[in-house]
């Protein structure tokens, strides 16, 4: 915490404290015989500087200040008390005892302040802590009780009792200080402060049963009284008892507990000194409580030495094992004769739930995916994450079926009826997240491992069927086949290859994405209105690639953004030679992915282009897909908004066949929904009804409509019946080479319908509701 400026009657008042601290330890080295005074003057002066500050600051804990005034204002009625009783008498004792009792409350509520929360668990080591206070505090209790049994004398009681409670006061202190990092500085005065009160007061008992100790102890406590009110001056004050600092590690905690070993020696030495035959305790109750205070110590070291090793081998958000602890549980399993099952789970679009919620929500997310896990998968499983959104379940191999070999059947994803399915249903089930609720999907990739297979073998097995999963359309369950790995080995050689063309290699070595152009047309007239921008890959080895052998790698290795800047350029680039050949160009459409939405600068990235090309605006569509949700964050409305102020309109792609498409049209500038291929072809069977309700919606909204995949004169017509006015498909023309669209296209200036000078999606939307 970084101190703000002291105001200036903060300031004098802290000046003269300190110097009063220091004139006073002066005038007790100086003049010996004036020092009862000048502490009793330090003391008053010290709790006025805390009730003037607890007054002005209002702390956050402002009961441990009052507690700190009481100890205090103890203090200062036992000076009072002995400078009237010259003898140092029994009122004297009973206050400063007083004083240190309010102060032990002090420290605790200190201590207990900033503790854990609910995911740190005290655990045992805690009881083991609270064990050893509670043998202090019963060998104190036993020494006073025995010291006041003949005639309830309590000088020497008294004197026993204040130094046992130093010691355990500093233990407190000491494990205050070493088990935080970062203390503000009015915690670190207070502390100081503290500290050489109580070294002072043991010291003094210890040294003389009268309670002296000389000039030079009555210094170091004249400095004492006045760190103590110092620090209620200081700016940090408000956050001195509530400090936000991070724990240091167990083992330096640990040293918080060192003086309470001190505690029988100190007793000890007391009881002798005083001199007080038959009345204190015998030497071996002593000797017992330091070997048992001992004997815990070992323990508490035990338990923290347990706790570091657990640990080292689970992961510490959500308590499952990490990649130790499942090489340790694997080495142990897969020396069975029936092997072992493992079942690499990896959760489908993960990072969209981070870049949507926060990764507070993801990191809620990821301990309701544990939970289920451990449910499904049973007792005699064991469940590991391996960071990230990736988990692994080992189960007894004798209780499945599927091994990996080639008798197994050759369908790609299979869905298991033990356990594996059990685990898919049981994440298809909605989670709630910091009051989202939220569904997740996974891919599981499943090998069977029989000895000698290593651990780095079967994952890398697994990881190859997982990724099979996600190819086929994720959340599926997929066997490990050996065929497989030529796949991915051909997999990870195209992702290579991608990442350096996009970043600008040689076409010579990795080739070109090219686009190719799909008309749109006017469904009655056949007119040509637009062209969706469709990127091809030519490969220097495997030929012309069509985007179902790429664009799931591009998803898979975060290249989506880079991709879709290229396609766009290109399309643009496109577009303006067109118009500056004098053609007559339409609005092309270009698929906008959600990484690209989230990544930020779309908008910018977007009138650069269009600015670079000299195209306009109003030819440009950006298609949002509904097969991979869009986060309806902020960010997002906000740039499809700027983009639509700027002319550029947006479509929804593949409407009626994923996310939540009401949701859509409500959040974002939508003008032109794009029906999935899958609702055309069952137009004319069970889905006229559901066209009909879309094409009544999209009217009420003044939105256009298209439909994709139009491959017959039937389905044509039917559309038209319904209302809609533009489609694609191959009934028209498929996807075309750059000069074969040119073609299509007539001259600037020839004759035209309307739709054809606006295109679809280009209606005036002032009415519609987002």
């Amino acid at each position: 915490m970084v101190p703000v400026a002291l105001r200036p009657h903060e300031r004098l008042g802290l000046l003269v404290v300190v110097a009063a601290g220091a004139l006073a330890a002066l005038v007790t080295v100086v003049a010996a015989a004036a020092w009862p005074v000048v502490l009793g003057a330090v003391t008053l002066l010290a709790l006025v500087a805390v009730v003037v500050g607890t007054a002005v600051r209002r702390p956050a804990d402002r009961p441990g200040w009052v507690a700190l005034a009481v100890v205090l204002g103890a203090w200062c009625t036992s000076s009072a008390l002995g400078l009237l009783d010259d003898r140092g008498g029994t009122p004297a004792l009973v206050a400063a005892a007083a004083g240190q009792g309010v102060g032990v409350v002090l420290l605790l509520r200190a201590l207990l302040t900033g503790r854990p929360t609910a995911r740190r668990r005290r655990g045992a080591g805690g009881v083991v802590d609270l064990a050893i206070l509670l043998v202090v505090a019963a060998l104190v209790a036993a020494q006073l009780v025995v010291a006041m049994r003949d005639g309830g004398r309590l000088t020497g009681a008294g004197a026993m009792t204040t130094a046992a409670l130093d010691v355990l006061l500093l233990a407190l202190l000491l494990r205050f200080a070493v088990s935080r990092a970062g203390l503000t500085p009015a915690s670190a005065v207070l502390a100081l402060g503290a500290g050489l009160a109580l070294v002072h007061h043991l010291v003094g008992v210890v040294a003389a049963p009268a309670g002296g100790g000389g000039a030079g102890l009555q210094a170091v406590a004249a400095a004492a009284l006045a760190l103590l009110g110092g620090a209620a001056l200081m700016p940090s004050m408000g956050t001195a008892l509530r400090p936000r600092g991070h724990r240091r590690a167990a083992s330096l905690q640990l040293l918080g507990l060192a003086p309470l070993v001190a505690v029988s020696p100190v007793l000890w030495s007391v009881q002798e000194r005083a001199d007080r035959a038959g009345d204190g305790l015998p030497t071996e109750a002593f000797v017992l409580v330091g070997a048992l205070i001992a004997l815990l110590g070992v323990v508490r070291g035990v338990l923290a030495l347990r706790a570091s090793e657990r640990a080292a081998d689970h992961d510490p958000l959500t308590d499952l094992r990490n990649r130790r602890g499942l090489e340790a549980a694997f080495d142990l399993r897969a020396a069975s004769p029936d092997g072992l099952l493992l079942c690499l789970v990896d959760l489908d679009d993960f990072k969209q739930v981070n870049d949507t919620y926060g990764h507070e929500v993801g990191d809620e997310l990821l301990r309701g995916v544990a939970a289920a896990l451990l449910r499904a998968a049973g007792p005699e499983a064991v469940v590991a994450r391996l960071g990230g959104d990736e988990f692994v379940v080992l189960l007894p191999g004798g209780h499945e079926q599927g091994r990996a070999d080639e008798a197994v059947t050759d369908a790609p994803v299979r869905r298991h009826a033990g356990t594996p399915a059990r685990l898919l249903a049981a994440l298809q089930e909605p989670l709630r997240a910091a009051g989202h609720e939220l569904r997740t999907r996974a891919s599981v990739g499943v090998v069977h491992v029989v000895a000698p297979t290593t651990l780095h073998q079967a994952m890398t097995r697994a990881d190859i069927a997982m990724y099979r999963a996600k190819a086929a359309g994720k959340d599926g369950v997929v066997d490990y086949r050996p065929r497989m790995r030529a796949e991915v080995q051909r997999r990870q050689r195209l992702a290579e290859d991608l990442r350096l063309l996009l970043e600008g290699a040689s076409p010579a070595r990795v080739g070109q994405l090219v686009v190719h152009h799909q008309p749109l047309v006017q469904l009655s007239t056949g007119q040509v209105v637009g062209s969706e921008a469709l990127v091809r890959w030519h490969h220097p080895y495997l030929g012309l690639l069509p985007p179902l052998d790429f664009l799931d790698i591009a998803h898979e290795h975060a290249l989506e953004p880079a991709m879709d800047a290229l396609v766009l350029d290109t399309a643009l680039r496109q577009v303006g030679r067109w118009l500056a050949d004098g053609l007559a160009a339409v609005p092309v459409s270009v698929n906008v992915t959600p990484a690209s939405l989230l990544g930020g600068g779309l908008d910018a990235r977007v009138r650069r282009a269009l600015a670079e090309h000299a195209v306009p605006a109003s030819l440009l569509r950006l298609e949002i897909t509904e097969h991979e949700q869009v986060p309806a964050s902020p960010e997002v409305v906000s740039v499809l908004e700027v983009l639509e102020a700027a002319g550029v309109r947006v479509s929804l792609d593949d409407f009626g066949a994923g996310y939540t498409s009401l949701g859509y049209l409500q959040r974002f500038p939508v003008s032109l929904l794009k029906l999935d291929r899958s609702l055309v072809v069952a137009a004319r069977e069970d889905a006229g009804e559901l066209l009909a309700g879309i094409a009544a919606m999209a009217a009420a909204l003044r939105l256009d409509v298209l439909a994709e995949g139009v491959e017959t004169v039937e389905q044509r017509d039917h559309l038209v019946g319904l209302g809609i006015r533009y489609g694609q498909g191959h009934l028209f023309a498929p996807a075309l080479a750059v000069a074969d669209m040119e073609a299509l296209l007539p001259r600037a200036g020839a004759p035209g319908p309307p739709a054809q000078r606006s295109g679809p999606g280009a209606a005036d939307r002032a009415g519609a509701v987002r």
